[in-house]
């Protein structure tokens, strides 16, 4: 495996800039002319863009507008003979057209479809490039034709030029990134994508898609787990294959902990590009998956702190037009920074899940130290695949596909009306409201008025980083009778119930960590009813025990350490391998953070960029309502105060150094 490139040093901290949008009109003038059924069909984007609209988002957003993709762009990832033969469609009549989408697997052309295929890739590769270059945050693209299936001289599965793939190769080629990484959770494997990077370590490939052991198309050997790349590509491709129909929010968000999440914190990327299919959303007939809606936007608030946050999402799949466009729309705002609707609260993942993810960790531990201590299937538990399946391969495909191809399997009338029902509550159970303040700043708030003017020295600090004009202070001074917290914590959640504020930063936190050590009864917990309070406590000194739980008790998991100090590559490990996933299962409905740094970075402690990764991960639960308790003492307290309060008002987080943990 080739070592990435050496990380360059990091950029000066900066506000958040905007978030670009792609859409045009004249993307939707292209359809199949000879099966009106066909699910590529102009309705995918239109009512993506009008969920957009009722949701006021455009006007949030800066337009970027569609604009013919040149020769040059194109030939990136695809051959001259192939751009003409795109040319040549333009003038052919339908039955030429007919006959030649029959020389290709789920693929019809219209005289449109060159016009709208450049158009959709310029407009991508603007968006990427005004990301890159630092004129937005992030963006998306509303466009079709998607691009995923397209190969370099080969039109694919409803795609014609790689929109995604020519992207990453303008931020490689013209502005010289080296680490870009791209997530395809389309729920097809994006093969076009894979085959032009399979040997690149400047792109690490992470696709999530069904496979059914090979029996789902694009039925590809090279789909499965262990196709990892070659060559000084290898150990950059990775295949998440599901091997069976009805995974859902909990199985997918088990892959983005276990190993998504862990070895994108290794590779550090420069950039994050999104091939964002939404086909695996509930009642896509030809996803046949359960994730919600709203879960999409979980996963972007997962990938958000990567890369500074700069993160563009090209629009794939998706063809159940209700949860595609909930699924578009709440991605976007997810990209704005608005809170992050609830979910369900998790259950295990199912054991085919389980399954794959050990088998990807076995082919990839040897070659990434960060799934180094993960678990792996012993001989007898791995899947040898189905008895009797002859795959395809990228050189070995039918010579002649059938005019209409069935996508999906046919569902009742019935059926249909009970999904459409289910859909319909979803959407109306997500909570969409946006608080009028992101922050709010509560200081002298609890204990005893901080002596040698050290909450004053916070003020300072935040107004020097900008910051403090930009939270809504909730209280300025108290007095005597005012710090307890029976007065205080009613307050500051009084203003998250009634959307005042998202989160609240409160300095200092002494008796917050007396009720955390159980000296005190906690307020929110009355005596005699089931605890409904998780404490997770990390950090060494610990003797992990996990402490009493009960009525009137809280809940505790402790997370001991075995050495004086954890780095940060230990500190996201835990947040990704207990913190994270114990909490997507609890399901909070507000978390709380006491900051309790042991030491200095110098002595071996997380850095307090790393500790602002790990709130801007934890944003995702409860709606983003996060209360932030700290200490006001020393300069690292103070660094950290303001690293955290700058990523809690929708700051991109700083890029870490590969983060490994230790053995």
């Amino acid at each position: 495996m080739a070592e990435p490139e050496a990380h360059s040093p990091e950029p000066s901290h900066k506000q958040a800039l905007g978030t670009g949008l792609v859409y045009d009109d004249r993307l939707t003038s292209h359809y199949c002319a000879w099966n009106q059924a066909y699910t590529e069909r102009p309705e995918r984007i239109e009512t993506c863009y009008s969920r957009i609209q009722q949701l006021g988002l455009p006007d949030r957003c800066q337009h970027i507008p569609v604009r013919p993709a040149k020769d040059e762009e194109a030939l990136l990832c695809h051959s001259r003979a192939h751009l003409d033969m795109l040319e040549e469609t333009k003038l052919m009549d339908t039955q030429e057209l007919s006959k030649l989408s029959q020389s290709y697997d789920f693929v019809y052309f219209h005289n449109n479809v060159e016009e709208n295929a450049r158009l959709a890739l310029g407009g991508a590769i603007d968006l990427v490039e005004k990301v890159v270059t630092g004129q937005l945050q992030n963006g998306m693209a509303v466009t079709r034709p998607p691009g995923h299936h397209a190969m370099k001289e080969e039109f694919n599965g409803y795609c014609y030029l790689n929109n995604v793939a020519v992207a990453a190769s303008v931020a490689l080629e013209k502005h010289g990134l080296k680490r870009v990484l791209i997530v395809d959770w389309d729920v097809h494997h994006g093969q076009g994508t894979q085959f032009h990077f399979y040997d690149d370590p400047r792109v690490l490939f992470f696709s999530i898609h069904r496979y059914e052991h090979g029996l789902e198309w694009p039925h590809l050997r090279e789909s499965d787990y262990d196709y990892i790349g070659e060559g000084k590509g290898a150990g950059y491709n990775f295949n998440v294959p599901l091997n069976e129909t009805g995974c859902d929010n909990s199985d997918y968000l088990s892959i983005f902990f276990n190993v998504l999440l862990p070895v994108a914190y290794e590779y550090q990327p420069q950039l994050v590009l999104i091939s964002a299919g939404f086909d695996a959303a509930i009642g896509c007939p030809e996803g046949e998956m359960c994730l919600s809606p709203a879960c999409f936007a979980h996963f972007i608030n997962l990938l958000r702190p990567l890369a500074g946050g700069k993160i563009a999402l090209i629009l794939e799949g998706g063809y159940c037009l209700k949860t595609l466009a909930e699924g578009a729309a709440l991605s976007l705002r997810a990209l704005l920074g608005d809170p992050t609707p609830n979910i369900p609260s998790t259950q295990p993942a199912r054991n085919s899940v389980v399954e794959s993810v050990l088998n990807v960790v076995k082919v990839h531990r040897a070659l990434h130290p960060s799934l180094a201590y993960q678990d792996t299937l012993t001989e007898e538990e791995e899947e040898n695949g189905l008895p009797g399946m002859s795959l395809r391969t990228q050189h070995k495909r039918p010579d002649q596909y059938p005019l209409v191809q069935e996508c999906c399997s046919p569902v009742s009338d019935m059926e249909l009306a009970m999904l459409d029902r289910h859909i319909t509550q979803l959407e109306e159970n997500t909570v969409l409201t946006v608080p009028e303040h992101r922050v709010g700043l509560l200081l002298y708030c609890i204990g005893d008025e901080m002596p040698n003017g050290k909450s004053d020295r916070m003020f300072k600090k935040l107004r020097e980083r900008g910051l403090l004009s930009r939270c809504h202070l909730l209280q300025e001074r108290s007095n005597s009778k005012d710090l307890d917290i029976q007065f205080q914590l009613p307050l500051v959640l009084a203003a998250m119930t009634e959307e005042k504020v998202q989160s609240c930063v409160m300095i200092p936190q002494t008796l917050i960590l007396s009720l955390l050590e159980g000296q005190n009864s906690l307020p929110v917990v009355e005596a005699g009813q089931e605890s409904s309070v998780l404490v997770m406590s990390v950090g060494c000194g610990s003797d992990g025990d996990s402490g009493v739980s009960g009525k009137g008790r809280p809940q505790f998991v402790s997370v001991p350490t075995s050495r004086n100090q954890m780095g940060d590559g230990d500190l996201m490990a835990v947040c990704q391998q207990i913190l994270l996933p114990i909490a997507y299962e609890f399901g909070p409905d507000l978390v709380i953070v006491c900051l309790n740094m042991p030491s200095t970075e110098g002595e071996g402690g997380p850095s307090a960029a790393c500790v602002a990764h790990i709130v801007a991960l934890m944003q995702g639960l409860a709606r983003g309502h996060m209360l932030l308790f700290a200490k006001s003492g020393t300069k690292d307290d103070l660094d950290v105060v303001s690293e955290c309060s700058s990523v809690m008002l929708g700051d991109p987080c700083k890029i870490l150094d590969p983060c490994i943990p230790q053995p």
